[in-house]
């Protein structure tokens, strides 16, 4: 009997599906290239729909249905923090709605795809779906696993040991710190307001010169290292009525407050994003503490590794991944061809097969 499973990254951006028959990738697509909607979030029906039919079976067949999410992941820190910042406000709604289609997987499945189906849904944490969609996919038999993103499942930064007995963590960097929402509020500081456009300001960052680097690392963090922290005096994605909207097109609202205002010396927010040199200047600043602590974190971790795995939305920002192979910090690299959330179905997927089917040292 084939081991068929079926990986999927619902109700979040970059919604996808794939599928893996003993072990291999057979077909893996993003929801956004059937719809046409960019950056779509939702239940990934036609993804699935495209799977079956491009690998020829029935939903009937599937053995495991992997989703690149645990809610139990951090539960303790998790926790503690909505009980002391989201009883008040309506945040706590949105996170018990998200929550809520979480637990409901498997029904939501069964009334789109049929009850006279038997699979079961393992729940993999998002950064070691991450790790794994490199690692997995990669040919090594050990290396350093990275991944970067804004957040998810309550960490922002997740750094293991991978060989292909085990994926080990070592280091996690918890909410509400996180690299990839610091870039992305600068990305919207910049002017570039709609959802996964990081890639605009990497790009503009060439025009520009690293003039507010020290003012950023000075006023923006209040810890800068590999364990560094925000200052959330200037964020308000933390607050208790910011809201996160994963439905359909994501919608993001602006990440930081008006206090940045001071910072920068300006009259107003809508000041700072309309003046192009400024622009230029501020993702060419952003950019340069990007590469600064993605390197304090390689440094801190290279001495034991060959081998770098690289993946999470950051690892998309190929000026610094340029960077990691000019300096020749490892002898060899692998990132994916979707490091971002997409490939986080494909990696839920691998980490169940090889945990199913570990592979012993050779």
């Amino acid at each position: 009997m084939k081991n068929i499973i079926l990986g999927i990254n619902a109700n979040h951006a970059d919604s996808s599906a794939c599928i893996i028959i003993d072990g291999k990738l057979e077909v893996a697509i993003e929801e956004e290239r059937i719809n046409r909607i960019k950056h779509w979030s939702g239940f990934p029906e036609k993804s699935i729909i495209f799977c079956l039919n491009q690998t020829k079976i029935n939903f009937s067949e599937i053995t495991d249905i992997t989703i690149n999410t645990n809610p139990l992941s951090n539960i303790i820190p998790k926790s503690f923090f909505f009980l002391k910042n989201y009883l008040l406000g309506p945040k706590k709604y949105e996170i018990l709605n998200r929550l809520k289609k979480k637990i409901n997987l498997k029904q939501i499945l069964k009334k789109k795809f049929g009850n006279d189906t038997n699979f079961k849904i393992h729940y993999i944490d998002h950064h070691v779906s991450h790790i794994s969609s490199a690692f997995y996919m990669s040919d090594f038999e050990q290396s350093l696993g990275l991944s970067i993103d804004g957040f998810g499942d309550f960490n922002s930064i997740v750094i293991a040991d991978c060989n292909r007995e085990k994926i080990s963590i070592k280091k996690k960097i918890l909410f509400p710190n996180s690299l990839g929402v610091f870039y992305e509020a600068m990305t919207q500081l910049a002017g570039f307001k709609k959802f996964g456009e990081e890639y605009k300001a990497m790009g503009l960052s060439a025009f520009g010169k690293p003039i507010y680097y020290d003012l950023i690392k000075k006023e923006l963090f209040k810890e800068y290292s590999e364990d560094f922290k925000l200052n959330l005096k200037y964020y308000k994605f933390q607050k208790n009525n910011f809201n996160y909207n994963f439905e359909g097109t994501p919608n993001q609202k602006e990440l930081y407050n008006e206090n940045i205002i001071k910072i920068f010396n300006k009259n107003s927010l809508n000041d700072l994003s309309n003046e192009k040199e400024f622009s230029q200047n501020l993702t060419s600043s952003t950019q340069k503490i990007f590469e600064d602590i993605l390197f304090q974190i390689l440094n801190k971790y290279k001495l034991k590794h060959k081998n770098l795995s690289y993946s999470g939305g950051c690892a998309l920002n190929s000026l610094a991944n340029g960077k990691i192979v000019s300096k020749k910090i490892f002898d060899n690299i692998f990132i994916p061809y979707c490091p971002g959330d997409n490939g986080g179905a494909i990696g839920s997927a691998m980490y169940l097969f090889k945990k199913k089917f570990p592979e012993k040292k050779k």
